[in-house]
């Protein structure tokens, strides 16, 4: 990422991906954990996939080397072990794709230096489809925390930014709050939210917006048990 005199200028995977997620045109800003985009698959072909880290990577070609370092390895006749192979996937995930290119339109995205007449977004990875599940034993409302179905996700940071300038509808409105509960109780487990004035304050209107008052209490209760350890 370049800088210019003021405002950070993409290029590159980080400007495709912005172009993917029509951030630049907030009209048609593709927000949620729902969302698919064109993704090319291992074999070449273009589908409707859900954007989670492992499919941008093949997107993009960044397990490339990965495959390349097997291929000629293997004419050797040597193997890669498991711990490896897995080693080298999540760097290209985690240090490559998110720290080189989504970082950085978060980072301008939460301090509105990307599209300053835009409202600020949140850019992380979700559970796709559901934040909450219910416990098919008990039926309680838990929380969905597999890391393999995560997908990245643009959520507006507020309710009226969701309804005015995003014309998401009602419906829409609280299956997003539902998503901002679930990233709300992520930012305090990562500390980057250590009070509960804080977590009430990134929630604001969201709160409201939770449909379903078992919701409300299983949210407030589990920020409550982080945030006072």
């Amino acid at each position: 990422m370049a800088r210019g005199q003021k405002f950070p200028v993409f290029d590159g995977i980080a400007l495709k991906l912005i172009d993917m997620f029509h951030i630049n045109k907030s009209s048609k800003t593709l927000l949620g954990n729902t969302v698919r985009l064109s993704l090319k698959t291992a074999s070449g072909r273009i589908e409707d996939k859900p954007p989670s880290l492992d499919n941008l990577c093949i997107h993009f070609d960044l397990y490339e080397p990965i495959y390349e370092f097997k291929s000629a390895i293997g004419q050797d006749g040597h193997m890669m072990k498991d711990w490896q192979e897995h080693s080298m996937y999540c760097d290209r995930k985690y240090k490559f794709l998110t720290e080189r290119y989504i970082a950085p339109i978060r980072r301008a995205l939460e301090a509105n230096t990307i599209y300053p007449q835009d409202p600020r977004l949140w850019f992380y990875c979700l559970p796709l489809n559901e934040t909450f599940v219910r416990d098919p034993s008990s039926g309680e409302l838990q929380y969905h925390w597999n890391a393999q179905s995560f997908v990245l996700a643009l959520l507006p940071k507020t309710v009226k930014d969701a309804r005015e300038r995003y014309r998401c509808t009602k419906a829409e409105i609280q299956v997003l709050a539902r998503q901002v509960a679930w990233l709300t109780t992520k930012f305090c487990q990562w500390h980057r939210i250590t009070s509960k004035k804080e977590a009430d304050k990134m929630l604001g209107d969201w709160t409201a917006e939770l449909s379903v008052p078992e919701l409300q209490v299983l949210v407030h209760n589990e920020i409550k048990k982080i945030v006072n350890g």
